[in-house]
């Protein structure tokens, strides 16, 4: 407010010097440097600033991805990777399913599922097959393979 502007009927009339401290307390946020430390926003230049929500955010990214990776190579002497996992975990919970329901399941597109289920076919984890009255629809299900596959059934299984 300034220039003769009056506020609002029923905003309060700050004190003096309670202006200056809302600014000041604003300035002194909390922020997170790239090398990993905590400072006040005014104590680092502002090339090295980045603001706390972008770095929590890029934490999260990184525990999610390393938790992932770990997790896929963990799979490597099943002879799978995740997405594959997936598959097999979604096609056991769903039983015989169409390849569209299975995309939705795993959140593929359908050329993506097909070319996983195609590698599944190779390793005889999966069977596919036409519908017997639409030969449109493609329904896949686990072989017996795939449903004693120690990825599945084993001890750090997840399905």
């Amino acid at each position: 407010m300034g220039n003769g502007e009056r506020p609002p009927h029923n905003a309060p009339i700050p004190c003096p010097g309670e202006v200056e401290e809302r600014e000041a307390s604003v300035t002194e946020m909390a922020t997170v440097t790239r090398n990993g430390s905590m400072t006040l926003m005014d104590e680092s230049s502002e090339s090295e600033q980045v603001p706390l929500r972008d770095q929590l955010s890029q934490d999260i990214a990184r525990v999610t991805w390393g938790g992932a990776r770990q997790f896929a190579a963990s799979l490597v002497p099943f002879g799978l990777t995740l997405q594959q996992y997936f598959t097999l975990v979604a096609i056991n919970r769903a039983g015989e399913c169409t390849m569209g329901t299975l995309a939705n399941h795993t959140h593929h597109s359908l050329g993506t599922m097909t070319g996983i289920v195609d590698r599944l076919v190779r390793q005889g984890m999966v069977n596919r097959r036409s519908h017997a009255t639409d030969r449109r629809v493609v329904l896949v299900q686990l072989t017996s393979s795939g449903i004693e596959s120690d990825a599945l059934s084993g001890p750090g299984a997840l399905a």
